[in-house]
């Protein structure tokens, strides 16, 4: 649950659903945006889970400034 993620995991999981809600897109929205399933925007704003290697490159293709790729 959120309340008990470590900083670093609520810090990923606000920027998420900052990133969506920027778009004023819904989870489901959202996810068909980024090719993933609503219960996978869910989890990932909860907390519950991270996004995969593609989905992180899928965050990182449409939100550039929001998930920058990180330098080698």
């Amino acid at each position: 649950t959120y309340r008990s993620m470590g900083k670093r995991d609520r810090v990923f999981a606000d920027r998420v659903r900052k990133a969506r809600e920027s778009l004023q897109l819904n989870q489901q929205e959202f996810a068909t945006r980024l090719g993933v399933a609503a219960s996978s925007v869910y989890r990932w704003e909860s907390g519950d889970s991270e996004p995969s290697r593609m989905a992180l490159m899928a965050l990182r293709r449409e939100f550039p400034d929001v998930f920058p790729a990180r330098s080698a």
